[in-house]
């Protein structure tokens, strides 16, 4: 950001903090736009030397020293004029903050307090746990023994295909009866509209299940929806009828 115009030499960062607004807190600082809360800081720092997560936690860390400065002020009067001369002025207010200093040394000289320190957790080493059963070099793992792949719905070991039982006949809708297959991809609805084969599926017992399905814009504008969708549909997915190959 180049403020120049205003007087800044250097160019500006702005640094843009956002937080969660909470209704139980008072809010103190900060613009308060929708369900956040926005500050805005200024810096002539730039990003290589001091990083924008430094600058905010020397701004939200300046309270552990501002009461020591507060009590600073209370117990000695540093800022009073005592001098004619601005050097002078500087002395005093030196002067004043290194005495100050002497009274914490000699403060904790006649009490000590133990010193704190924040004990890190060591790098725990990484657990290499070897397979039960490794597989061999020499034998490498079949395909078919981590995953059976399904058989296509043509194949010889399974029987005719059967409408699977369906809710529709009780609720007075079109069941899976009323739909007429051509082949083994393509499916008729009461309508007159084709539907195909959209997924085949392998149930634990080895039978497969075929899915068709259609077109939702189709199955919108088809005068007989009614008679073939489930009440309260959002006819975002449209009907769906599924076929039974026994295995033999």
């Amino acid at each position: 950001m180049d403020d120049s115009w205003a007087g800044y030499n250097q160019p500006l960062r702005l640094i843009v903090v956002r937080t969660p607004h909470e209704s139980k807190r008072k809010q103190r600082v900060g613009k308060r736009i929708g369900d956040f809360i926005y500050e805005l800081f200024i810096t002539s720092h730039p990003q290589v030397g001091l990083t924008g997560c430094d600058l905010l936690n020397l701004y939200y860390g300046r309270g552990g020293f501002e009461k020591l400065l507060g009590d600073e002020d209370v117990e000695q009067d540093c800022d009073r004029w005592c001098s004619w001369h601005p050097y002078g002025q500087e002395f005093w207010q030196i002067l004043s903050q290194w005495v100050w200093n002497w009274r914490l040394w000699t403060g904790f000289a006649h009490q000590p307090q133990p010193l704190r320190q924040t004990i890190w957790v060591g790098l725990e080493s990484e657990k290499t746990t070897l397979p039960e059963n490794p597989a061999s070099v020499d034998e490498p793992l079949v395909l078919s023994q981590v995953h059976t792949p399904c058989p296509p719905a043509d194949s010889a070991g399974y029987g005719p295909m059967q409408v699977a039982g369906g809710w529709a006949r009780s609720r007075g809708k079109f069941s899976g009866s009323d739909f007429t297959l051509l082949n083994e991809r393509t499916l008729e609805c009461p309508a007159g509209n084709s539907m195909y084969r959209r997924e085949v599926r392998q149930s634990r017992l080895g039978d497969l299940l075929i899915l068709f399905g259609i077109n939702p814009r189709t199955c919108q504008q088809c005068p007989l929806k009614s008679q073939c969708l489930a009440d309260g549909s959002k006819e975002t997915g449209g009907r769906r009828i599924t076929f039974l190959l026994s295995l033999r």
